[in-house]
């Protein structure tokens, strides 16, 4: 517990709270499609798309919000 604790302190908090958010978004995704029986690989392959691309998006907005100084 301690070496967790310990690795979290290194980690920003931005980058921890994209993984917190981005992973609760993944994990209720891959719950929806479980409790409706319907989930492919290429639904695996376009979440992991959409989650890939939201955390890019997300990181260019912050790097453009830093420059502006907002």
């Amino acid at each position: 517990m301690l070496f967790l604790s310990m690795a979290l302190l290194k980690i920003s908090k931005y980058w921890l709270y994209q993984f917190v958010g981005w992973g609760i978004n993944l994990a209720v995704s891959v719950f929806i499609m479980f409790s409706m029986g319907k989930a492919t690989p290429l639904y695996y392959k376009s979440l992991a798309l959409t989650i890939l691309l939201g955390v890019f998006i997300t990181h260019i907005m912050r790097y453009q919000m830093k420059q502006m100084k907002i």
